[in-house]
């Protein structure tokens, strides 16, 4: 009997952080699929050079990417005011893949806004009692608001810890809570369908 392979999907983050964050969350929905970071140690603001982006990316693809049936590109939005030059660095990233099909996760506003969206998790991996009850993705700052509300309960919050703190989110509360990255996720879904 033929064993099937693990679908392959490659990440593009803005850094290590990211990709192990929004991978370790990802599992949860897609336990069957490998997920590759195709481009390291490069930081969110070097990603905008579309030159760089496109040897790095060519590059990436020639040694990992060849296999990954799809590439997740994940930038947070950070301000409001960035969101088309976001969207426009998905498009030229997109077109730099060709062969890839990419699908955009633009984060509202930053990735620890997904730690908002499930604050639990947050309580029960640092030993807090926080509480959120607000729309995670209109939380100005989501890094700067936990840095201070863990300092207020003693703690220090750093996002180097972001992915052992994702391994603690429950998907389906992201899923219900934080609206950009469900739609995302749909969308995701519906082309691992066809894998």
């Amino acid at each position: 009997m033929h064993k099937k392979h693990k679908a392959k999907v490659g990440i593009i983050a803005e850094d290590s952080n990211d990709y192990h964050s929004i991978s370790k969350l990802l599992k949860q929905g897609f336990p069957d699929v490998q997920f590759v970071e195709l481009i390291k140690s490069q930081r969110g603001s070097q990603l905008d050079s579309l030159r760089k982006m496109r040897t790095l990316l060519k590059s990436a693809l020639d040694r990992k990417g060849r296999e990954c049936s799809y590439i997740i590109l994940v930038r947070d939005l950070d301000h409001e005011s960035f969101r088309e030059k976001r969207m426009g660095w998905f498009r030229e990233i997109a077109k730099i893949s060709q062969a890839k099909e990419t699908i955009p996760c633009l984060l509202v506003l930053e990735l620890e806004a997904l730690i908002l969206a499930d604050i639990q998790a947050l309580n029960r991996k640092q030993g807090v009692q926080m509480t959120f009850s607000g729309n995670p993705e209109k939380q100005e700052n989501p890094k700067e608001y936990l840095s201070q509300k863990m300092r207020i309960q003693g703690k220090r919050f750093s996002e180097n810890d972001n992915p052992l703190i994702f391994s603690y989110l429950n998907l389906q509360t992201i899923l219900n809570n934080h609206a950009s990255f469900r739609e995302f996720f749909q969308i995701f879904q519906e082309k691992m369908k066809n894998i």
